[in-house]
């Protein structure tokens, strides 16, 4: 019987232990710094579907999450823009 107290005992403190090494980690988690995370979205349509000029097409930077605590910040600021000219063909006169 004595080995079954033993096991008892042995289990209660390794759960003590996990409850004091998750605290622990959990509240060391709580001083990271936490990097900013953000992406452009995908690139609109052309502005133009035919012409002798090329059209324009643009995408806007998202952030998803800040930087804190001392974090990376992100590389654009929110709804920074890029643009990009388009290729277009040029167009054709249909016969009527």
């Amino acid at each position: 019987m004595k080995p079954a107290i033993h096991k008892k005992k042995t289990i209660f403190l390794t759960g003590i232990l996990a409850i004091i090494c998750l605290t622990f980690l959990a509240n060391m988690g709580c001083n990271l710094p936490i990097h900013c995370e953000g992406h452009f979205t995908s690139w609109t349509t052309c502005s133009k579907k035919c012409g002798n000029s090329p059209g324009e097409q643009s995408r806007t930077y998202v952030i998803t999450m800040n930087a804190q605590k001392g974090g990376v910040p992100c590389s654009h600021p929110y709804g920074y823009q890029e643009k990009r000219k388009c290729a277009v063909s040029p167009c054709i006169k249909r016969k009527r």
